[in-house]
């Protein structure tokens, strides 16, 4: 629990727990994340959870990229948070 995050290993969890619960989002079309210059990054068990939350538009990524392997900030949590809140309303 002490242990920083990674956003890849963020947005895996968040997945997880919604997938559980049944509240993925919808998501808008499929997302090409080869657009994103750092897409191959991804490793393969987080690949699902970068696709949903890039179709649906609740990740956007920062120029050009997602930074799979950088670790989350507070701030980055929070708007993700508000970007899914915001889209089951």
């Amino acid at each position: 629990p002490n242990k920083d995050i990674s956003r890849q290993e963020m947005f895996t969890m968040l997945y997880r727990a919604l997938a559980v619960l049944g509240e993925l989002p919808d998501a808008g079309g499929a997302a090409d994340l080869a657009i994103y210059a750092d897409s191959a990054l991804i490793p393969d068990y987080a690949r699902e959870a970068f696709t949903t939350f890039v179709s649906a538009g609740v990740v956007s990524g920062s120029d050009g990229r997602l930074r799979p392997n950088s670790l989350a900030s507070r701030a980055e949590m929070a708007q993700l948070l508000y970007n899914l809140l915001s889209r089951t309303r």
